[in-house]
């Protein structure tokens, strides 16, 4: 219970104890009480929606990071593959310069190092690739956490809307003319 229900609830029981504060009668202060608590479990309800709706956020950020453990995990199984595939490629060209004696020519040097270039090539755009996808899962969860916020900052408006709304409410009734019993209709 919020700070500002306590106020109206402490104002309402101080009403009620003494007969009417403001000239506020029994029956506006019974309406102050059972506004009130309607106020209080309205609060209450949405004190428990704000929970529910940190515990999805926590959910989400649980699935943010086995998502990029996902992620990982296949980008270095991609860069296995990929280093096996340049050193298969490698050994079928030095294989082959050895068989037909060319070993130490030029055109076994830059074969490799073509192999290693692309391979460095492969692993990088492998590497940017991760991290592009853990920054957009970054921002996404920054914007998801965001909105949480947003979402509750409405609801501290939306309480004080409310608690504005009782209270004029409470005290428009009670500046509201009263009928007056002792008069009686003298035109006949």
């Amino acid at each position: 219970m919020g700070s500002s229900t306590l106020k109206v609830v402490g104002v309402a029981a101080l009403a009620y104890a003494t007969g009417g504060v403001g000239g506020l009668t029994a029956g506006q202060t019974a309406m102050a009480a059972a506004a009130t608590t309607a106020y209080s479990e309205g609060e209450k309800a949405r004190s428990e929606q704000e929970h529910q709706m940190q515990m999805a956020a926590e959910e989400q950020r649980q699935a943010r990071s086995v998502s990029e453990a996902e992620k990982a995990q296949q980008a270095a199984i991609e860069q296995r593959q990929q280093i096996r595939e340049e050193r298969v490629r490698r050994a079928r060209i030095i294989q082959s310069a050895t068989n037909s004696g060319t070993l130490v020519s030029s055109g076994v040097s830059g074969a490799t190092g073509s192999l290693s270039t692309q391979l460095g090539a492969n692993l990088g755009a492998n590497m940017g690739s991760l991290m592009r996808g853990g920054e957009i899962s970054a921002f996404n969860q920054k914007a998801a956490d965001y909105g949480l916020a947003g979402q509750m900052a409405g609801f501290d408006a939306q309480n004080m809307g409310t608690l504005f709304s009782l209270s004029t409410s409470i005290f428009a009734s009670s500046l509201a003319p009263k009928a007056n019993k002792n008069t009686t209709d003298t035109t006949s």
